[in-house]
């Protein structure tokens, strides 16, 4: 059996008389495809007393009123079956009948017949507005997720972006109450700490973040955030005297350590950004040819002290 897609419509009023009594004959046709839509209008979402069609010129190729289904407990499903008899055809016209208002909304874009298509799933819909066809927001990136112990109040952790047919204008947001969010706040796209982080009480932290964009779509998605140990390094420390030495520096690739080093070492870039964490192999050789060209900050513990070397990556 063939799934529906799903429509998310949100309209600007194109009014004509009001037509309620839509029809399609599918013994007519050869083909079919599906198609499921959400209808969100003018900000809100429609009940199910309103109606969804694809039309040819005038022919009506498909129409569905809006069911009891549901995405993610918003708006009402208008499930449509939709026909023609060639397996390809541009130009079919969306349009949607608006029953409080009486009137019949028509959408500029256009709408493409495929033979056995598919477009968007019960599980992930479509988003039609004013202007056409938008997909919902696909995933939420953030561009670090490290964060040092001893923080200020308010550091930023990272920007968020989204992967999304819209290009800006998204919103962020942290429902309450849930994950570990009561500890992170959002400025804009910005992630802050809205705590001061200790690695021994937790090093491991879960925030689940929403989006919305400006044409009706949303997703929600858990982001980690790891809390480093050591407070980051705003202002590098001075080389300790230490029989330990680091060559060939300035480098391209290989760098040796003349000696063993105990635990993990810690590169951060000039700006004091945490790049990465190894532990030193027994040939003692690190390699940074992955690195951009820069000025590199390596530091470890050494009898319990801080040890920071400085590192030019030609």
């Amino acid at each position: 059996m063939r799934r529906l897609l799903l429509f998310l419509i949100s309209l600007l009023p194109l009014t004509v008389t009001a037509q309620q009594n839509w029809e399609v004959n599918a013994s007519k046709f050869e083909f079919s495809m599906t198609l499921t839509a959400l209808v969100f209008n003018q900000g809100h979402f429609t009940d199910q007393n309103d109606k969804v069609a694809v039309f040819s010129g005038e022919e009506c190729r498909g129409v569905a009123s809006l069911s009891n289904l549901t995405y993610q407990g918003k708006g009402n499903m208008a499930l449509l079956l939709v026909y023609a008899n060639q397996k390809q055809e541009a130009g079919l016209t969306l349009k949607f009948y608006d029953a409080s208002e009486d009137e019949v909304i028509t959408v500029e874009q256009t709408v493409n017949f495929l033979d056995g298509n598919r477009i968007g799933s019960v599980d992930l819909p479509v988003i039609i507005n004013e202007k056409g066809i938008n997909h919902f927001p696909e995933e939420i990136q953030l561009s670090n997720h490290t964060l040092h112990e001893g923080n200020d109040l308010g550091a930023v952790i990272g920007e968020l972006s989204t992967t999304d047919d819209q290009e800006e204008g998204f919103i962020y947001s942290l429902p309450i109450g849930i994950a570990d969010n009561d500890f992170f706040e959002i400025d804009g796209s910005a992630l802050k700490a809205a705590e001061i982080f200790d690695y021994q009480e937790q090093a491991t932290y879960q925030v689940v973040v929403n989006v919305e964009d400006t044409q009706g779509g949303w997703l929600e998605q858990a982001l980690s955030v790891e809390v480093l140990e050591g407070k980051i390094l705003s202002v590098f420390e001075e080389e300790v005297e230490d029989k330990i030495v680091l060559y060939p520096n300035p480098t391209q690739a290989i760098l040796q350590f003349s000696h063993s080093v105990q635990g993990f070492i810690n590169v951060f870039d000039e700006k004091g950004s945490f790049i990465f964490q190894i532990m030193l192999p027994q040939d003692r050789k690190i390699n940074i040819e992955g690195l951009p060209v820069g000025v590199y900050h390596l530091y470890w513990k050494e009898e319990g002290r801080r040890v920071c070397r400085k590192v030019v990556k030609e």
